[in-house]
């Protein structure tokens, strides 16, 4: 059994009141995605109707808040900011910023002074051009600067490139509390350290503030703790140990061969965001793709090698005491002289534990531009921002497609939607 069932949005309401998809859209599935298109082209068709006179009723709806500046968080803004502008007829290099800078990012009031400034040259035809005065997109971030997992350099970039069109960007801000779809509350931090509570009306709220495990992933945590419980006093152990002692942020824990502890047998494998390695020199990896990729073509090789993932014998820790840990997978056959099960694996009867190899981070910001921060290992190979940037992105998207097919549909949308700007018919 190979488990990667991933992980989901953080949507607990004990955490942050309000907080539920009643309130608040996600960024995680294909129905998440559904359900935020048609709330958007909702929202605009909402804001276009001449029954509203109130220009503060026009922007409130034209406010569109995103929670968490992660690539997640950034990405979608970008994105957005792309979308509104398409089908509000700003040409690009020609719109009029409404950059915070020389004001205080965590500054919600000031932000509110810029509103209904954002204009832009327009085309002739846009869906929604009479609405791009009133619109609004602010970025609400935790921390003192978007994308922790960029060098410094890049992280300014992006904070750059995203209020240069036109996005308000929040730092240091916290949501408290979402009292309803389209009013939340924020803590805000001064440079001073103090804190202020400070609301938001808006149209629409984005939430992509972190994930966690789904409710699966907690049962076979649980399931194995019952489990290695009976096993242990049914042979008279008395310092009971269980499998979730070894979980980080309740991820499942794993071996270094991604077989999951606790399970003698070592025929339960987990991978990607719902496993974390756990053991002597391991180290808890990111949940993203490119762990996760690597981590199934790892446990492919493994299965389809041959080799034995429950070996007889139980490693000991370091006290020399029997813990959870299996011995490294071998192939039987190859040990006992077969020679070509050796070929076949070079030489390597023993499995080679998993090791991630780091190839970069990429992010799009909006506006033609992405941040590309490409590394071999530990080894910095260069920092690009800006179209280079972006281009570099564009081509390992498809590139990382499945099928020729997916690379051609995927190419023949961007080119459809260059030509003749965003769709924004129902889907």
């Amino acid at each position: 059994l190979v488990y990667a069932a991933g992980v989901g949005p953080i949507s607990s309401s004990n955490r942050i009141p309000g907080l539920s998809s009643k309130n608040v859209h996600f960024l995680k599935s294909v129905n998440d995605a559904k359900r935020l298109r048609s709330s958007v082209i909702d929202v605009l068709e909402k804001a276009s109707q001449p029954t509203i006179v109130d220009d503060d009723e026009r922007v409130k709806l034209l406010t569109f808040v995103i929670v968490g500046a992660g690539p997640t968080g950034v990405e979608y803004t970008g994105e957005l900011n792309d979308f509104l502008a398409d089908v509000m007829g700003v040409v690009k290099g020609e719109e009029e910023s409404t950059s915070t800078s020389g004001q205080s990012s965590s500054s919600i009031r000031n932000l509110q002074q810029n509103r209904g400034k954002r204009s832009g040259i327009k085309r002739k035809v846009a869906p929604f051009a009479n609405l791009l005065p009133y619109t609004r997109v602010i970025l609400v971030s935790g921390s003192k600067e978007l994308l922790p997992q960029f060098d410094q350099g890049l992280r300014l970039s992006a904070k750059q490139q995203l209020e240069a069109t036109g996005v308000e960007v929040l730092t240091s801000t916290r949501v408290t509390r979402i009292e309803n779809k389209n009013r939340l509350i924020l803590s805000v931090e001064n440079e001073a350290g103090e804190k202020a509570e400070e609301a938001i009306d808006c149209g629409l709220i984005v939430w992509a503030g972190g994930t966690q495990p789904v409710h699966l992933t907690g049962q076979l945590i649980n399931n194995m703790d019952s489990y290695c419980i009976e096993q242990q006093q049914a042979t008279g152990q008395e310092d009971i140990v269980k499998v979730s002692s070894f979980s980080e942020n309740g991820r499942i824990p794993v071996d270094k061969w991604m077989r999951v502890i606790g399970n003698p047998s070592g025929n339960v494998l987990a991978m990607g965001d719902a496993a974390v390695t756990v053991g002597e020199g391991a180290t808890v990896l990111p949940q993203t793709a490119q762990v996760a990729a690597q981590q199934g073509a790892y446990v492919a090789r493994l299965l389809n090698r041959g080799y034995t993932l429950s070996p007889e014998k139980v490693a000991n820790d370091s006290s020399g005491e029997h813990s959870f840990f299996l011995e490294a997978p071998s192939n039987t056959d190859a040990i006992e002289g077969d020679l070509v099960n050796k070929l076949r694996l070079r030489g390597q009867v023993e499995a080679k534990p998993f090791e991630f190899l780091n190839l970069g981070i990429l992010a799009y910001v909006g506006g033609g531009e992405a941040l590309s921060q490409v590394q071999l290992g530990d080894k910095r190979i260069f920092n690009q921002a800006g179209s280079i940037g972006f281009l570099l992105w564009r081509s390992v998207y498809v590139v990382k497609q499945v099928s020729t097919k997916t690379r051609l549909l995927v190419l023949f949308d961007w080119f459809k939607t260059k030509i003749f700007g965003r769709d924004v018919t129902r889907m």
